[in-house]
């Protein structure tokens, strides 16, 4: 209905050379269809040692099987697929 989703995700690092985060996800979950219709995020960071918050907005790009396996985020895409577990991988 376009309401905004509270959407729990994995961080994997940055995009090498770059200040973009990078972020695992289910492909079969219900968030990759919000994302997929608005793109628009924000992430709120709690960090407990220096009890700091961020806050984070912009857009996601989804980076699904039929992204340029040669690319940065391509190369990225399938470095996260290997690193899962068996389990994460066959759901």
């Amino acid at each position: 209905d376009g309401t905004p989703a509270n959407r729990t995700i994995v961080f994997r690092g940055f995009v090498p050379g770059t200040n973009s985060l990078y972020f695992v996800t289910d492909g079969r979950s219900e968030k990759v269809k919000h994302i997929t219709k608005n793109p628009a995020v924000e992430i709120a960071w709690y960090m407990t040692v220096s009890r700091e918050q961020f806050r984070l907005s912009g857009e996601v790009r989804m980076v699904g099987p039929r992204y340029n396996e040669m690319s940065t985020l391509g190369k990225l895409r399938r470095r996260a697929w290997a690193d899962l577990s068996d389990n994460a991988r066959n759901g």
